[in-house]
């Protein structure tokens, strides 16, 4: 893997390269050659009203050369070269609305990003290896391409859209939540069942986050069918550290994890589960650590 980013900026914009190349050799099934590029330029100004606009385009390909082998002596040998162009333009626009307290202050911010690729970009015939798991949450809202890896690329026109509001005290403590969702112009044939991106309408995802102080920071995240409002995913974490004795660090996790039927997925299983960890520095240099887990179900 390498990255590049070019100086001086190109028309007020940074411009990037990327690139990556893999060999990836097996005895049995199909082996591949990957050699991947990408050229992007990306420009962001804020206004004197405060709204904030982005634009960038992107150039990315990929050449392919696949060996499929024989099967437990089925299906012939054979080599071929494929090749895939994606061009990628898209805009984004934010607006965030201050409001400034005695002891706090308040941020509402909408945003709203399109991006347009051309459709029906991904051969078959080019292998999917690292990109077989799409799982759709906020971190993934506004994703260029929301695969994990680089042999599926997010294709179409697209729509990403979210409401974000903070509260920020002036103790230190602070509280966000993000609720968003992606209108895909049409529904996506690559993306597996259960992603959340499979149809037009996405899957509403959401997080809310609070930290009161130094000590503890709590996360939920979820996520819900957009036709009934059906919570297919939901996800609360607690974490706190902190100083039992003067120099005796100390650290607590608590997770509860919720996963509908409808996201058994290659990567999820349809459950409800419970973890808790907790870490002591009892000694210098020494750490003593636990973890328990248990099923709901």
């Amino acid at each position: 893997d390498a990255e590049y980013y070019l100086e001086p900026l190109v028309a007020g914009g940074q411009v990037k390269g990327r690139f990556n190349a893999l060999n990836l050799q097996r005895t049995e099934g199909t082996s591949f050659q990957r050699f991947s590029g990408d050229i992007g330029w990306d420009i962001s100004r804020t206004a004197k009203s405060g709204e904030q606009f982005g634009a960038f385009a992107d150039v990315r390909g990929d050449v392919y050369v696949v060996d499929e082998d024989v099967i437990n002596g089925v299906g012939q040998n054979k080599s071929s070269v494929q090749t895939r162009v994606m061009p990628t333009l898209g805009v984004e626009y934010r607006w965030p609305w201050i409001s400034t307290g005695e002891k706090s202050s308040q941020i509402i911010e909408p945003i709203v990003q399109a991006i347009y690729s051309p459709s029906n970009s991904n051969p078959r015939d080019i292998p999917n290896d690292d990109s077989l798991s799409v799982d759709f949450d906020t971190t993934h809202l506004f994703d260029r391409n929301r695969y994990p890896g680089l042999d599926r690329f997010e294709d179409g026109a697209r729509v990403n859209y979210g409401l974000q509001y903070s509260l920020l005290g002036d103790n230190g403590g602070q509280a966000n939540i993000l609720l968003g969702q992606s209108y895909r112009l049409e529904e996506s044939a690559t993306f597996p069942a259960g992603s959340g991106l499979q149809d037009s309408d996405s899957d509403v995802v959401g997080r809310v986050q609070i930290n009161p102080g130094p000590y503890l920071d709590v996360v939920g995240r979820f996520r819900a069918d957009p036709k009934d409002g059906k919570l297919l995913r939901n996800e609360v974490s607690l974490t706190s550290s902190f100083n039992l004795f003067e120099d005796r660090g100390v650290g607590i996790s608590a997770n509860y994890v919720f996963l509908d039927a409808d996201l058994d997925t290659v990567n999820n299983r349809e459950g409800e589960e419970v973890t808790g960890s907790f870490s002591f520095n009892f000694a210098e240099n020494w750490w003593m650590n636990g973890h328990a887990r248990r099923d709901l179900r």
